[in-house]
């Protein structure tokens, strides 16, 4: 029997730390030991990888969903509104499978965040405004789920650096106009 991709890295790890006894250098042995525990790193992701992913998936829709339900509440006014209620019916249209190789569930959770990500820009620019109050709580919520998914790491940028972004892109557009 084969082993499995976690043994594979395991047997990884063991051959560059005996390389790394053999290397004369300090600078070659600390590169020994970064390789390592990067290797570590992998191993004890890879395990639970898709499974989180996969639940972060599941999440990420219910929450598209509602956000999808709340949207058709609020005024349309807003020139985001229809980009992203389109968006968010091809997207929730689509089905999940059964397909859990990684590759194919992190294209997946990419064309859910897409959505995620504009339907939080609409929120910072109504925050404020009572018409649209009924989304703040999902917005709430889409910043939890984007904290629970970067410590996972599946998710590039946090709900910090998000809102860095949206205060440059508000300072953009203010400059233009």
């Amino acid at each position: 029997m084969r082993p499995n991709d976690v043994e594979i890295l395991r047997l990884l790890e063991s051959v560059i730390l005996e390389l790394g006894q053999e290397v004369p250098s300090l600078y070659g042995k600390a590169q020994a030991q970064f390789a390592f525990m990067l290797l570590e790193t992998v191993a004890a992701g890879l395990d639970e990888a898709a499974h989180s992913l996969y639940h972060d998936i599941q999440e990420l829709r219910r929450l598209l969903g509602q956000v999808q339900e709340a949207i058709a509440r609020v005024p349309q006014d807003h020139p985001r509104m229809a980009p992203l209620t389109q968006r968010l019916a091809e997207v929730l249209a689509q089905e999940a499978g059964h397909d859990l190789r990684l590759h194919r569930l992190e294209a997946l959770h990419r064309q859910l965040m897409a959505p995620l990500e504009v339907f939080l820009c609409l929120c910072e620019e109504v925050r404020g405004d009572p018409r649209y109050e009924p989304l703040m709580p999902l917005q709430a919520a889409a910043y939890d789920h984007l904290r629970r998914a970067a410590v996972r790491g599946w998710t590039f940028w946090d709900a910090l650096s998000f809102r860095e972004r949206i205060l440059k892109e508000r300072e953009t557009l203010a400059q233009r106009q």
